[in-house]
């Protein structure tokens, strides 16, 4: 597994494309408890040793109401091997 240490968010070079192998696919749902007006989530992804390193743009937080709007967060991450 990898571990991603946070740090402020800085410009990078982005790698040169490439075809995928092992690409780094995450997807998974959450729901927020009936009845809150604001909620704070905390939850760590692990990312396994084997997945392709590179450039990764992450739509990581959709929130949906009961009306149908919808909130979106993205990010952008690279991944690399451990030096």
């Amino acid at each position: 597994m990898r571990v991603i240490k946070q740090e402020e968010a800085k410009e990078c070079e982005l790698d040169p494309k490439e075809q995928p192998v092992n690409p780094f696919v995450y997807n998974q749902d959450f729901s927020i408890p009936n009845g809150y007006t604001m909620f704070e989530a905390d939850n760590g992804i692990a990312i396994p040793a084997d997945v392709d390193t590179g450039d990764y743009h992450f739509m990581i937080i959709r929130v949906t109401d009961k009306a149908g709007w919808q909130q979106l967060k993205a990010i952008s991450l690279k991944i690399k091997d451990k030096e």
